[in-house]
């Protein structure tokens, strides 16, 4: 496997800051001794390509807020390369707010929009994302 990574991060304002990463890999079967068919296919779930592009904003005295674009390339769910997953991309919001020095909560939503895709899985069926999910979390820093 190789591949490169590229991030940038830029402060538009003291409190409000514009990130993005490309991601390229590629993933290849060098040998496999009891398939040798499948020598040189594409490893399964790696996707060439995969981009974020995100805006964050920080309000101190109220919350900070995310929001994000992905991109995940077409990507194969098995050794052979028969069956290829097709790309996707969704739009993820979150907000976070301090409640304590070491204590902060959080409300999301993944695939704001409700997209449709294919979720990779070993088990090779047809599977497609849960649609637009609601996230809360508790989170503490020791």
């Amino acid at each position: 496997m190789r591949g490169v990574e590229a991030c940038f991060k830029y402060n538009l304002s003291e409190r409000l800051s514009f990130s993005a990463n490309y991601t390229f890999s590629e993933s290849t079967i060098r040998r496999d001794e009891a398939n040798p068919a499948v020598q040189g296919n594409d490893l399964p779930f790696t996707p060439h390509n995969k981009v974020n592009i995100g805006i964050i904003g920080e309000m101190p005295d109220l919350f900070s807020f995310l929001a994000n674009w992905r991109y995940v390339g077409k990507m194969f769910s098995d050794v052979e390369n028969r069956d290829r997953l097709s790309d996707y991309s969704v739009f993820d919001i979150r907000l976070l707010r301090g409640i304590g020095p070491n204590t902060e909560v959080s409300l999301g939503m993944e695939n704001l929009f409700d997209e449709e895709y294919d979720v990779p899985n070993m088990a090779g069926e047809d599977l497609k994302a849960p649609g637009r999910m609601i996230i809360g979390a508790l989170n503490l820093k020791w």
